[in-house]
């Protein structure tokens, strides 16, 4: 008997089996108004609370990547046992610009603060690894750029078998001073 050929097997995110597995979902477009309260949420208690939170920009992009346009590019849900949205991860894979290898990060991760230590995270990591897995990806990347809890979440994603290949990096222009524009453009003092 003949193996099936690769590109007419199921893709993961169309045999979401093994999401039911680990207790997490995806999401739906009737969902889009919890993700959004995510991302304000997300917004308010992060390094980000400089920037604006934009309700219905943040709409429309969720409904395009749930909707499947756009590239590859779940949106994961985990939640309580009341069944209750507490999280989402939203990954991407895509070939790399360097390579034509496929390669998977994270776009957006968040748990509400009251289960972020009660297994909802690591659900909705494993779901993301796995989903990233089936397609072949060559390498998962993993960023920290909330700026809140690095060291904790750096030693989940070690633990996790992830290796430290370099730092996240942000420069905030909103309180910038005119000797740090000058210092990052190269200009001279006038």
């Amino acid at each position: 008997m003949n193996a099936p050929d690769p590109a007419r097997r199921a893709r993961p995110y169309e045999n979401p089996e093994y999401l039911r597995e680990l207790g997490v979902r995806l999401a739906t477009v009737e969902e889009i108004p919890v993700l959004v309260e995510f991302t304000r949420e997300f917004n308010e208690t992060t390094r980000f609370r400089e920037y604006r939170h934009t309700p219905k920009r943040i709409a429309a992009q969720l409904r395009m990547l749930i909707e499947g346009r756009g590239f590859r590019s779940p949106v994961f849900i985990a939640e309580d046992s009341a069944g209750r949205p507490v999280g989402t991860l939203i990954g991407w894979a895509q070939d790399m610009i360097v390579t034509e290898e496929l390669v998977a990060g994270i776009m957006f991760f968040w748990v509400l603060p009251g289960h972020a230590w009660d297994g909802a995270a690591l659900r909705l990591l494993r779901a993301f690894a796995r989903w990233a897995l089936e397609l072949g990806v060559k390498s998962i990347n993993a960023s920290i750029t909330s700026g809140e809890k690095i060291e904790e979440y750096e030693r989940v994603f070690k633990a996790l078998g992830f290796t430290y290949t370099g730092g996240n990096f942000s420069f905030s222009t909103a309180a910038m001073t005119p000797a740090a524009r000058r210092r990052l453009v190269g200009e001279t003092a006038p």
